[in-house]
């Protein structure tokens, strides 16, 4: 699967050229994303986004020569570049040492994404278990944080606004986050655009309703509840 077919990065580029007309961003993805994550588009957004937890900054579009010097925003003056090198070199044109760095960082970023995401037989890509453990921006993490409730107050957490945050997501998140996964997945597995519109929405809409049903609701609960069981424990340890 070449990640660029996935709604989020086509979007993620298509806004990010939004202010550089005759910039394609299919060419730009096609060009500048290191071909060791192409498959998987999380490790894409990780690398356009930058991941702190593993040490990788966002990207800036960023050009060979600078636009206040007259260069073009065309396809071949147009690279994607480490934010903190793109801003410290401000108005200066690319120079040859730049540009070799450039392609150094980003292959350097690259080769640590494809070593913590990890992909299945479909194509379905995903921080490794090992990652996942010591947490993630994943949205599986961010519903097991708020559906911990009071629970984490073990960790020093403030359990009336959890208590309130895990019923709120709990009540009207899940079904929306299951619908997107489901969809998501759906999506991956389609050829065509036809295919992946009809047969994801009608798995978003399944999935959707499911989990708005009692027995929906419970095993998604069930799920959550493992996962805030795992990270109440190591809380636990690290407090002592």
């Amino acid at each position: 699967m070449n990640s660029y077919d996935s709604p989020l990065i086509t979007k993620d580029f298509e806004d990010r050229v939004d202010n550089h007309p005759g910039v394609d961003p299919e060419k730009l993805y096609d060009d500048h994303v290191p071909q060791s994550i192409q498959d998987c588009p999380e490790a894409t957004l990780d690398f356009m986004d930058g991941n702190e937890k593993l040490g990788v900054e966002p990207r800036d579009v960023s050009h060979g020569v600078s636009t206040h010097n007259g260069g073009p925003t065309s396809d071949d003056n147009t690279y994607l570049e480490k934010r903190s090198s793109n801003r410290r070199a401000g108005e200066e044109d690319m120079t040859e040492e730049r540009h070799a760095q450039m392609i150094e960082d980003n292959e350097a970023d690259a080769r640590i994404l494809d070593e913590h995401y990890t992909c299945d037989d479909t194509g379905t890509c995903g921080l490794s278990p090992d990652d996942l453990e010591e947490g993630s921006h994943n949205i599986s993490e961010i519903v097991t944080i708020g559906t911990a409730g009071s629970v984490l107050t073990a960790a020093g957490a403030e359990p009336v606004a959890l208590e309130i945050a895990g019923e709120l997501i709990a009540d009207a998140a899940l079904p929306v986050i299951a619908g997107a996964l489901a969809a998501k997945q759906v999506i991956s597995n389609c050829k065509t655009t036809k295919d992946k519109v009809g047969y994801g929405s009608l798995a978003a809409g399944a999935t959707v309703a499911f989990m708005c049903t009692p027995l929906g609701q419970a095993c998604g609960l069930a799920y959550i509840g493992l996962r805030v069981g795992k990270s109440v424990i190591k809380a636990v340890r690290a407090r002592r």
